[in-house]
């Protein structure tokens, strides 16, 4: 597992993802989760909270308006990455 997933391309598109959502005002994880919703293939997501915190910030997502421009840059950041 460590092998799969901790290489530098893969390491350093999540950071740019991080932060292009820290830009719009978002997190990491809610911003993934919006971007998951918005695919036509996705009828459903299963998340993971630690905490009543994060499970809030991720009930939340359903809420948010993300614009279509944000969402596929989301995608972008992390096309070449994609593990299958």
């Amino acid at each position: 597992m460590f092998d799969r997933y901790f290489k530098m391309d893969l390491l350093n598109a999540v950071q740019h993802f991080k932060d292009f959502a820290g830009s719009c005002g978002l997190t990491a994880s809610q911003l993934a989760l919006k971007w998951c919703l918005g695919r036509d293939a996705v009828t459903t997501a299963v998340i993971g909270a630690s905490t009543q915190s994060q499970l809030d910030s991720n009930i939340a997502v359903s809420d948010l308006e993300v614009s279509p421009e944000v969402i596929e840059r989301a995608g972008e950041l992390l096309d070449g990455v994609r593990l299958t």
